[in-house]
């Protein structure tokens, strides 16, 4: 028997554009254009997850979901809100009244079928024609693209509603994990980055996937910081970054030793002094240093400006660039 999908939307055009895309998965699809309605239809037909919007005449999403979640008999049915309210506190709303997960508006449908898929493979919804055993109640994975939800916006999510557990985000073959418990976060990595530089290279990421999988923990902590103060920290070390790219060179561009006035350099410049003679690049120079990714650039851009490195030649300065894309510039070197 097939699976039932309860549609709860008000529009007509995102009800076909559903409807046609589940159909073709092999979902038996039912329609309801409020929350009243939905109630009545959760109550004879007994759906195998719902896809409800917010913004409806008569009961709107919130309340719907609430109802649901406070009655024993369809609360473990679950629960995605597909919606235009973009604003973290309107998903934190959403997932805190029990939905399993929140899709903001524009969406790709592929997305919406697979975020399905996912959420019936874990929750194990029983068909009448299968075992009678109980339901467990798991939780469904809060996933989803980076393109559509920032990992700030993620981070922030998941401390707002004191979720433990795992955040994985992958990027290519690049791949960084934090660990949150009771809105702390207690471990972080990624590339070479561990504890508090892992976060914050993290969160220039644009392009990627995330997943949460609650209930992991890390066996050795690395940082124990709310993620408030990290993400605000945070935020302002990507100022710092957009600000000394502006006048240097693009990420790409070969660097080399000028000057060997070591005498004159402290520890930390020495330091980078040297990466520069064994990585070359300004994005390997930044990538392999252990110093952090904004202390390493401070660190080039002082030595640039006292003439101790330069770009070899033939290499282009982002001042030079005719039209230098400092977004992308951010992006090469930490996303």
């Amino acid at each position: 028997m097939a699976y039932r999908i309860l549609i709860v939307e008000d529009e007509p055009g995102m009800i076909e554009l559903l409807t046609v895309a589940l159909e073709d998965e092999g979902y038996e699809i039912s329609i309801a254009s409020n929350g009243e309605q939905g109630l009545k239809k959760v109550e004879h037909e007994d759906p195998d997850l719902i896809i409800s919007d917010v913004m409806m005449p008569d009961m709107n999403g919130y309340d719907f979901c609430q109802q649901l979640r406070s009655n024993p008999k369809t609360a473990a049915i679950p629960f995605i809100f597909l919606t235009a309210k973009k604003d973290v506190s309107d998903r934190v709303r959403g997932l805190n009244l029990g939905a399993d997960d929140y899709i903001s508006k524009p969406f790709h449908v592929v997305e919406v079928v697979a975020r399905i898929k996912t959420l019936m493979m874990r929750s194990k919804r029983v068909r009448p024609n299968q075992s009678s055993s109980p339901m467990p109640e798991t939780e469904a994975a809060f996933a989803g693209d980076l393109e559509k939800m920032s990992i700030g916006e993620v981070v922030q999510t998941i401390a707002l509603t004191r979720k433990n557990g795992r955040l994985i985000v992958v990027n290519g073959n690049r791949r960084g994990e934090i660990y949150f418990k009771d809105s702390i976060v207690t471990y972080a990595d990624v590339d070479r980055k561990k504890g508090e530089e892992a976060v914050y290279r993290l969160l220039s990421w644009k392009n990627g996937q995330f997943k949460f999988d609650s209930g992991a923990t890390a066996e050795t902590p690395n940082i124990r910081k709310t993620a408030e103060s990290l993400l605000m920290e945070g935020m302002r070390r990507l100022d710092e970054y957009y600000r000394l790219l502006n006048d240097f060179p693009a990420t790409d561009s070969a660097l080399e030793a000028l000057s060997l006035t070591e005498g004159d350099l402290n520890p930390e410049e020495l330091q980078v002094l040297n990466y520069v003679n064994q990585y070359s690049t300004v994005i390997d120079v930044i990538d392999h240093s252990k110093l952090g990714d904004l202390k390493t650039l401070q660190i080039l851009v002082k030595l640039q400006t006292n003439n101790i490195i330069g770009v070899r030649s033939g290499a282009e300065t982002a001042a030079e660039a005719e039209s230098m894309d400092y977004d992308q510039l951010a992006e090469d070197l930490f996303g």
